[in-house]
């Protein structure tokens, strides 16, 4: 008789092996699905949303809604005027910072004007000389000045440069003296170069220059609109009427510290609103 072999009880939670057929397939979902997960390309669904159908639960989002969403509006609406309250007052700060740095800028150019005007002290300034190419130019002034203004100049105390181009037949040059009596002299002998079509100026600087420009822009228009009107230009100032205007870049025409235009209409009865506006803004107004 066969001796009984030992039972192994079956253990429940033992599952049967895989076979090969059934592993392998079960290895390709894996891997499908582990690709699908790390693609960036592709997008899962988003979560549909599971309708409200609770009354209760309606009721209670409705209520949630009701209460939090004006705060939420009123909190938006003041976040806005915040906003642009804070635009507002950049904007202001700017503006009165811009004015105060044109301010400090037009006193600087003044200082600077001082200084310029120092080193311009000695200078003329003579157009319309009539010059052959290749002149010496030392030379020529010389026979201008004992010729014509009939002045004794000694030229070794002179320095002369031309200001335009070389090829121009009429030259605009500069005189430099060494000597300020010398420059007075000149300019006091000035008058007989009347109908010569030749003439004697100060030399500025380039900054008045332009103002001086543009005051001469603005006799010009006074005397165009009242012809009996007397207009002097002095310097870097127009007399009208024993008040002096000058000219700054930031209003215009000025007489002191205020502005030129109303006075100029009081005395005048004329309006260069327009016309001082078109100066300022660089128009060409010929």
């Amino acid at each position: 008789m066969n001796p009984r072999l030992p039972v192994t009880p079956k253990s429940h939670s033992s599952k049967r092996p895989l076979s090969s057929p059934e592993q392998t397939s079960r290895e390709e979902k894996i891997n499908r699905l582990e690709a699908t997960t790390s693609d960036p390309s592709i997008t899962m669904p988003p979560p549909t949303s599971i309708p409200a159908t609770n009354p209760e639960l309606a009721s209670l989002v409705e209520a949630l809604r009701a209460a939090l969403l004006p705060d939420f509006c009123k909190s938006l609406e003041d976040a806005k005027n915040e906003i642009k309250n804070d635009l507002k007052k950049l904007k202001s700060d700017y503006e009165v910072e811009m004015t105060a740095l044109k301010a400090e800028n037009e006193e600087l150019r003044r200082h600077l004007n001082v200084i310029d005007r120092r080193l311009c002290q000695n200078n003329l300034v003579v157009r319309g000389l009539d010059l052959a190419e290749g002149s010496n130019l030392i030379c020529k002034v010389g026979e201008f000045l004992k010729n014509t203004l009939q002045v004794d100049i000694d030229t070794r105390l002179l320095s002369v440069r031309p200001l335009e181009d070389k090829r121009a037949k009429k030259k605009m040059l500069l005189l430099k003296f060494l000597r300020e009596e010398d420059k007075w002299i000149v300019l006091r002998n000035s008058s007989k170069l009347k109908n010569t079509g030749i003439f004697i100026d100060q030399d500025y600087p380039r900054d008045i220059r332009i103002r001086r420009g543009l005051l001469l822009q603005t006799r010009k228009e006074i005397k165009k609109m009242s012809p009996d009107v007397n207009v002097m230009l002095r310097g870097e100032c127009l007399v009208i009427k024993d008040k002096r205007y000058f000219w700054c870049s930031i209003n215009g025409l000025i007489v002191g510290n205020k502005p030129g235009i109303p006075i100029l209409r009081n005395d005048l009865g004329i309006d260069l609103s327009d016309f001082i506006n078109r100066l300022k803004s660089g128009v060409d107004v010929s």
